[in-house]
């Protein structure tokens, strides 16, 4: 009797391959300071953009937040699908680089972080 396999990663219809996978063992944390890095923050503004993300999602990549207004703050960085203070994407907002480069980027420019809510 022949019996057909069809590995977890392949569609019936669409092959999908597995996700490339690079080790990189630095936590979550870490690879929001490096990112921070990148924009030339001094220690405090990186304290200050830390303590923010840590208030808004736990450092959470997947949090998600459902308002009493019906729009959602997804990600690390909760950028408001209906306020966030730049363009963002569903897929930048649950990718740690791109949605703290956002939030880097805006604070960069601004000086602040006023649209989020867990600002000190």
């Amino acid at each position: 009797m022949w019996m057909s396999y069809t590995p977890e990663y392949v569609s019936a219809e669409v092959y999908v391959p597995k996700p490339v996978v690079v080790e990189d063992n630095r936590s979550i944390k870490e690879k929001v300071w490096n990112i921070m890095d990148e924009y030339e923050l001094s220690f405090d503004e990186k304290i200050y953009m830390m303590t923010t993300i840590d208030c808004e999602s736990s450092f959470d990549i997947y949090a998600v937040n459902k308002n009493k207004n019906g729009s959602y703050d997804l990600g690390i960085t909760q950028a408001n699908t209906a306020t966030a203070p730049y363009e963002i994407s569903r897929a930048c907002s649950f990718d740690l680089y791109c949605s703290v480069r956002k939030m880097a980027s805006y604070y960069k420019e601004k000086g602040n972080l006023r649209p989020w809510v867990c600002t000190w």
